[in-house]
């Protein structure tokens, strides 16, 4: 099997942190893009040092949109303004909307059979920003990912047990409202509803939910290395097919009424195309999830009303 060529949109610490996970599986030769100049070129120069396997994946970094764009068979956007201390995730949706807008435009253009992978925040209305404007293109949001990676852990943490033995799911948004699937979490083929009181639950939630802003506020910004895993995972399973379910954002053409919508469900990624698993909602979740889906429409037609 070839080798993909992964093209990773912004050369930040998400972008790095995605960028050395794949060349130390040689999952993926990387190019990194940049517009600041130098700071792309510096980066791959640096990864290029690392003798991460005896056959190694290449590593290339530039400022310029047209080379950097050149046989890609997957973008990665990580790109855009960072959250800040205090910030909420909604008000970086105007600031990164153009930029996502702009890079996507190219990708269509010149790699249009290429997947798009969104990372930057508010993850869940970007994709859906540029699923609606671009239909044809293949996107796929992070979504609640990384908010299952750390339900997973706190979850593990409370039974004392490895995180690889929890099978559990955040659907929905990315942001305060995300929803738990606590009806399908298994540890092996026990429910977790037989295992942790509905009170531990919730403070299981809470301090998933709580777990982006307890990072900004002790670092100054978002995650990076836990978003730089899951992202280079995301791209393995892609091209590997190897079955792996994550939470991300599926394009759903009618999601209780709410058209054209990216929002988060478990799903299987595979080169052609990413396949929710059917999930059995309660009637709470069915509300909860129309109440979702019906936000980030809302947020995704003022941005196109502000663009215009």
């Amino acid at each position: 099997m070839s080798i993909p060529k992964v093209l990773i949109i912004g050369a930040g610490q998400v972008g790095f942190s995605i960028a050395k996970h794949l060349l130390s599986c040689n999952a993926a030769h990387v190019a990194l893009y940049d517009v600041r100049p130098g700071v792309a070129e510096g980066m791959a120069l640096d990864l290029s040092h690392c003798l991460f396997n005896v056959v190694q994946c290449s590593c290339d970094g530039t400022d310029q949109v047209d080379k950097a764009f050149e046989g890609a068979d997957m973008v990665v956007f990580s790109a855009g303004a960072p959250r800040q201390k205090d910030q909420k995730r909604i008000d970086l949706l105007i600031q990164n909307a153009k930029i996502v807008l702009e890079i996507a435009e190219i990708a269509n253009r010149k790699v249009p059979a290429a997947p798009f992978l969104i990372i930057t925040n508010p993850v869940d209305v970007l994709s859906t920003i540029v699923k609606r404007a671009f239909p044809a293109m293949r996107v796929i949001g992070m979504g609640c990912g990384l908010d299952t990676m750390r339900f997973r852990y706190y979850i593990a943490s409370h039974l004392k047990l490895p995180t690889g033995t929890v099978d559990a799911f955040i659907a929905g948004a990315h942001d305060d409202t995300m929803m738990p699937l606590w009806e399908t979490a298994r540890v092996g083929a026990i429910p977790l509803t037989n295992l942790i009181s509905e009170p531990d639950r919730e403070k299981i939630l809470e301090l998933t939910r709580s777990s982006g802003d307890r990072i900004v506020k002790s670092l100054g910004r978002g995650s990076s290395a836990a978003a730089g895993v899951l992202g280079a995972q995301m791209v393995h399973s892609y091209f590997s097919a190897d079955g792996t379910a994550y939470s991300a954002d599926c394009f759903l053409t009618d999601c209780f009424g709410v058209k054209d919508c990216m929002i988060s469900l478990p799903c299987v990624l595979f080169k052609d195309g990413v396949y929710a698993i059917q999930t059995p909602f309660t009637d709470a979740q069915k509300t909860h999830f129309e109440q979702t889906a019906r936000r980030i429409d809302e947020n995704a037609k003022m941005v196109f009303d502000g663009i215009k």
